[in-house]
């Protein structure tokens, strides 16, 4: 059993990285609003399946709270992460994806005064360090173009949080609670993506450019992709791999790099390399230790 939860960490890493790299194709041509709404709603499609795949789902309203509570968190996250992807690099925009770890533990020590141990706090330091290298520019200077993805993956680890709660006490809910988790997120954006067009179209603001409608369907993919990677988690929870499903999905920001350089012809400093590295080994070493 431990060999398919393995083969399922490593899909969910390939469907997650190759809807992560179609993900600044869609939000640079239609702006953070649109892309989120289009590709967090395409998630819906493969996890309402798993519901029928699946099963038992027990669903309750504890369950549908949490669910929303996770919607919200995910729809901010999107939002915040495709407002750097609009006009930076996927691989520095995404190289940032492991700070959704520290989140986590940083969560449990600061709210729930857990323990943690010594592999732990270094995997926080070398997410913080290798975040921090992947944000330096030229002269060592910030880029503050990258502060909105920080702040996503912020809320994506506490989207995250709610999940993981919800399952250790719902066992019977993990498909349904990711579902609802996500075709809430998807409410909370279509619904604010059509108030900032009705508020755009009263006050005269200049509406953005026609652009084709493939870029449409990249972003049906790209949510399909995300929604896939989401169904294998629960695949990796369900034959206990989640320490090692943890550390594999970790080094996403090493594909990242490698399709953002292939794909969307990307360049990174030798400091920003260097942090990518750092940054992968702190997520690897916060899921295994």
């Amino acid at each position: 059993m431990l060999g398919y939860g393995i083969i399922a960490a490593l899909l969910s890493l390939f469907f997650f990285s190759i809807g992560d790299t179609l993900s600044k194709h869609v939000s640079e041509k239609l702006g953070n609003k649109a892309s989120a709404t289009i590709i967090v709603g395409a998630g819906i499609i493969p996890l309402g399946l798993s519901i029928f795949l699946i099963q038992p789902n027990v669903l309750d309203l504890n369950v549908l709270l949490l669910s929303t509570l996770a919607g919200a968190f995910t729809a901010i996250g999107f939002l915040l992460v495709f407002k750097s992807l609009e006009t930076q690099q996927v691989t520095n925009t995404l190289a940032l994806v492991n700070l959704q770890y520290a989140v986590i533990i940083l969560f449990g020590i600061l709210a729930l005064s857990e323990s943690v141990s010594a592999s732990q706090y270094l995997g926080l330091i070398l997410i913080f360090l290798g975040a921090l290298l992947v944000t330096l520019t030229r002269g060592f200077r910030l880029n503050l173009m990258l502060v909105p993805a920080i702040l996503g993956m912020i809320f994506w680890g506490l989207d995250i949080i709610v999940v993981v709660y919800g399952l250790t006490i719902y066992h019977n809910s993990t498909t349904i609670l990711f579902f609802f988790a996500r075709a809430t997120g998807a409410a909370f954006l279509l619904a604010y993506l059509l108030y900032s067009l009705r508020g755009a179209g009263t006050s005269g603001v200049a509406q953005r450019p026609k652009v084709s409608t493939r870029y449409f369907f990249i972003g049906l993919a790209a949510g399909i992709a995300d929604g896939i990677a989401i169904l294998l988690i629960t695949f990796v929870t369900l034959y206990n791999t989640v320490a090692l499903g943890g550390a594999i999905l970790a080094l996403e920001p090493i594909l990242i790099t490698i399709y953002g350089y292939l794909f969307y012809k990307d360049r990174l400093l030798p400091l920003q390399l260097v942090g990518v590295a750092i940054a992968v080994v702190g997520g690897i070493l916060l899921n295994l230790a």
